[in-house]
């Protein structure tokens, strides 16, 4: 992220000390999850032109200029094939037991493993499903037994500002004045949820939509959708005042536009609830993290949550659970620094020798009283939780090579890494979850574990490419400690973050200039993570777990 640093930093073994903080930046980097899906649904890519000249710039414009431009743009090819009924496959029965299991519909698909791409001039990076969404879908549909929309990228703010007239039809009132590209992508989902309705064996309300107020970096609000070609508009700067009485300028296409977000909001969210009607509803993601990140603004986001709660409880009735998602480290109090203070650097000459298991005190203090004012006047019906565990950066039982290694920031792959360290024995946060005090349900609202090592890019230009570990038994590892913590519990439901892996992408990317450091270190924090590989094949292990084979 922008505001990570590590200053006074140099290779060699005399200064191995000033590793420790590198684990505080990646750390945060992997938590905070980066802005990886402002402006990306629906169907959302990056892509480059045929042109190999490596003057690259990020944007959001569709020009055929002759560099190679990475742009993140709104695909207007989105398929509008909806028939709930266009793909008879679907057998929920493949998920035994009580538990609700969803998958997230992220699709990230590129060529950027190596370089080949720029030769034959199609350098592509997809982040969402975009000309086939109900394709897609069907192959969720697969291996899940609930439907889910989890909705974090630019929102048509301006759009909805006004709300019908009493008695109007909620659904028609927006669909006529959103982008067409927007409604049929949510159209599909629309007919997805009725579809998984229609089969779900559990017998009564199924379904999760999340709904995400904050970008995906979220120090900010989300941005404001322009329309299906257009850029999407940054509102409110960072770290924005985001409470009830909120009123966030927008400059779009030269005009000023006035936005009360507390009520534009609230009708995006009861637009997509009215939409498919799911049982479970985040009406803020990952809402902690603003807490992390914007300290001095956080009272006013819990006000804000708590009247939405209010006002969003009025519409959907009595029978909706409604609550935020919560980032589990931050939750946990969770502090790399400490909880690693006994880890040694090494050079790649020599074997990294294997640190005693840190004690759980010093990794963990439970943030309490963020579940305290959220849950206030029972606001918050289930503790919903995100937690993408390699973040934590402990070995796992039967890891292979548990080892993080840091290479020169112009490697090339043709010498050794300059430095290593042997990661920490686990020190299990599952355990630590009593300690918040919570009695009410509980869910895996989003979760994933890699099954290969991955690039992380610490953002300043005389720091270190690292080489961060994970790999198949890690996978399967976490894939079974969730799923029986989730059992243990009796979790409402869990939902994994991905159906396929992609592969990391190549260092070359910022060797040539064709991606910031921030950008790549970006789309490396999730490959491998899937249930099946590229190619839908199901990973045995992974899939068997999750099917309960």
């Amino acid at each position: 992220m922008k505001h990570a640093r590590i200053l006074d930093f140099e290779f060699g073994v005399k200064k191995m000390s000033r590793y420790s903080a590198l684990f505080a930046v990646l750390a945060l980097l992997v938590s905070s999850r980066v802005a990886w899906l402002t402006g990306c649904s629906p169907g959302s890519s990056i892509a480059s032109d045929s042109d190999t000249d490596t003057d690259t710039d990020i944007d959001t414009d569709t020009d055929t200029d002759t560099d190679i431009d990475i742009d993140i743009d709104i695909d207007t090819d989105t398929d509008t094939d909806t028939d709930a009924d266009a793909d008879t496959d679907t057998d929920t029965e493949t998920l035994p037991g009580g538990m609700k299991k969803g998958l997230l519909e992220f699709h990230v698909v590129h060529n950027l493993a190596d370089d080949t791409c720029l030769s034959k001039g199609n350098c592509h990076l997809e982040i969402q499903e975009s000309e086939h969404i109900s394709d897609w879908l069907g192959q969720i549909e697969k291996y899940s037994n609930m439907p889910v929309l989890h909705f974090d990228g630019a929102i048509p703010w301006r759009e909805m500002r006004d709300s019908p007239a009493p008695g109007q039809d909620r659904e028609k009132f927006y669909d006529l004045r959103i982008d067409s590209n927007l409604r049929d992508w949510l159209n599909a989902f629309e007919a997805h949820f009725s579809k998984m309705k229609q089969h779900d064996r559990n017998q009564g309300p199924n379904g999760y939509l999340a709904v995400s107020l904050l970008s995906g970096a979220r120090n900010s609000l989300a941005e404001l959708r322009s329309g299906a070609d257009q850029k999407p508009v940054a509102i409110g700067g960072t770290c924005p005042d985001i409470s009830p009485g909120s009123v966030i300028e927008a400059n779009v296409e030269g005009k000023t536009e006035k936005i009360k977000i507390l009520d534009a909001y609230k009708n995006w969210v009861l637009y997509l609830f009215a939409k498919i009607r799911p049982r479970y509803l985040a009406i803020i993601v990952e809402m902690n993290i603003y807490k992390q990140l914007c300290p001095g603004r956080w009272d006013g986001l819990v006000e804000f949550y708590k009247e939405l709660y209010d006002e969003v409880r009025k519409e959907v009735g009595p029978d909706i659970d409604i609550f935020p998602t919560l980032s589990l480290p931050p939750l946990l109090g969770f502090d790399f620094n400490r909880c690693n203070a006994q880890n040694k650097w090494v050079s790649c000459s020599k074997q990294p020798v294997e640190p005693p298991t840190p004690d759980v005190h010093e990794c963990y203090s439970p943030d309490k009283d963020t579940l305290e004012r959220l849950s206030a006047g029972d606001r918050m019906d289930i503790l919903a939780l995100s937690f993408y565990p390699d973040s934590l950066m402990f070995a796992v039982p039967g890891e292979i090579d548990p080892v993080l290694r840091v290479y020169p920031a112009d490697w090339d792959g043709s010498s050794d890494c300059s430095m290593q360290t042997r990661l920490a024995p686990l020190v299990d946060p599952i355990k630590v979850l009593d300690r918040l005090g919570w009695n009410g349900p509980i869910a895996w609202a989003e979760t994933s574990a890699r099954s290969c090592r991955t690039w992380a890019w610490v953002n300043n230009s005389q720091l270190p490419l690292v080489d961060v570990p994970s790999d198949s038994m890690s996978q399967v590892f976490w894939m079974k400690h969730l799923i029986q913590a989730a059992k243990d519990r009796d979790f409402e439901f869990m939902v994994w973050s991905f159906l396929a892996d992609y592969a990391r992408v190549g260092v070359w990317t910022v060797n040539k200039g064709i991606l910031d450091p921030e950008t790549f270190a970006l789309f490396n924090i999730w490959p491998c993570s899937g249930i099946t590989d590229e190619n839908l094949v199901e990973k045995q292990d992974v899939a068997g777990l999750w099917l309960g084979r």
